[in-house]
């Protein structure tokens, strides 16, 4: 277990959800390593990016997840989650991004600052009766963790960036998240 590997720092999403399917998963957040990823390049019309099949690695959490990462024109980044609950069970979902910039959770996005650039990170969903949460972390070192002396030099000084949502079970719900100027 270290920091630097795991699905709660990097830009990601992460289901805290967990049908018990997937042998030897300790906590719910838990990718199923034996589920392989599938990535399709995007080069066109001035986007530039992948989508990722998350599906598999996420089994026992979500019926289906793809993630769409793109540059557009303007230098925004947008990522588009696509998330299909389990039939069983709501979904709840958080999104993250470990970053080195000041940021300050508002109630409908985030700005972030660094060297006198600023930025916004906003997500829009497609089914309006969600309200997601911002939030920003300070990282945390879990105690069950032997690797103190590499996180902290890994860590030291940022924010964790964070939206949470609640996706219904058995629905599909589309996250579009945007980092722009």
């Amino acid at each position: 277990n270290t920091f630097n590997v795991n699905n709660l720092s990097h830009s990601c999403i992460v289901a805290y959800c967990n049908d018990g399917s997937v042998e030897g998963k300790n906590h719910p957040t838990d990718y199923d390593v034996d589920g392989a990823a599938s990535v399709t390049p995007i080069d066109e019309d001035g986007r530039q990016g992948a989508t990722v099949d998350m599906s598999a690695p996420m089994k026992g959490q979500v019926k289906s997840a793809t993630r769409t990462i793109v540059v557009l024109k303007d230098g925004t980044l947008e990522v588009t989650d696509v998330i299909e609950a389990l039939p069983e069970m709501d979904c709840p979902v958080e999104w993250r991004m470990l970053t080195k910039a000041q940021a300050t959770a508002n109630p409908d996005n985030i700005f972030l600052t660094r060297s006198g650039r600023k930025r916004t990170l906003k997500v829009k969903v497609s089914d309006t009766s969600i309200i997601p949460e911002y939030r920003v972390l300070a990282p945390e070192l879990p105690e069950s963790w032997n690797d103190e002396f590499m996180y902290c030099q890994k860590i030291n000084g940022r924010d964790i960036a964070t939206w949470r949502a609640t996706v219904p079970a058995g629905k599909t719900v589309t996250f579009v998240t945007t980092l722009k100027k």
